[in-house]
């Protein structure tokens, strides 16, 4: 069950399916799952993420925390978590994650984008946050993520010539 929400959740992000049909599909596998298994990190991470999409910040933070308690080297709960921290200002200890994120899998291309993306908003590392998209985009060249992290990464430093060519490719 906890699988099947997470497909529904890839679907409704690639707007494969809409949100008044993801959600009841969602809410409801996901609930089967954590039935079974309430420690199911899967299970546990998409709930953390329907919280955040239901703008439910502290039930997001407790299904993130949930996750990490029972797994602490969980590479996209600690990634996704380090960006949630980024968004509710915490700054510092978003970077601690995504960092931990990225040395728990450094061939991880979300869990690198999503660092990137961190060292940018959160700290203003454009060029680390750069560096970070560049390692990203070797390993999946079609993460839209990483392609919007290089776009934005790039227009800081001056580079509008690789920051139009990265949107062109985003909507392309």
């Amino acid at each position: 069950y906890a699988e099947l929400a997470n497909l529904y959740m890839s679907m409704l992000q690639m707007r494969l399916i809409s949100v008044t049909e993801a959600f009841p599909k969602i809410f409801h596998t996901t609930r089967k799952a954590l039935a079974i298994d309430p420690d199911h990190d899967q299970a546990n991470l998409v709930m953390a993420f329907m919280s955040w999409f239901e703008w439910d910040w502290k039930a997001s933070e407790k299904g993130f925390l949930k996750v990490l308690e029972t797994n602490p080297n969980h590479v996209l709960a600690n990634a996704f978590y380090a960006h949630y921290l980024m968004l509710t200002g915490r700054n510092q200890l978003a970077l601690n994650c995504g960092r931990k994120a990225v040395e728990l899998d450094p061939m991880n291309d979300l869990a690198l984008s999503l660092y990137g993306v961190v060292l940018l908003h959160s700290s203003g590392q454009i060029e680390k946050a750069f560096e970070v998209a560049k390692e990203s985009i070797e390993i999946n060249p079609q993460s839209i993520l990483t392609l919007r992290l290089l776009e934005q990464a790039s227009y800081p430093k001056g580079d509008l010539e690789t920051s139009v060519q990265m949107l062109a490719l985003v909507y392309s």
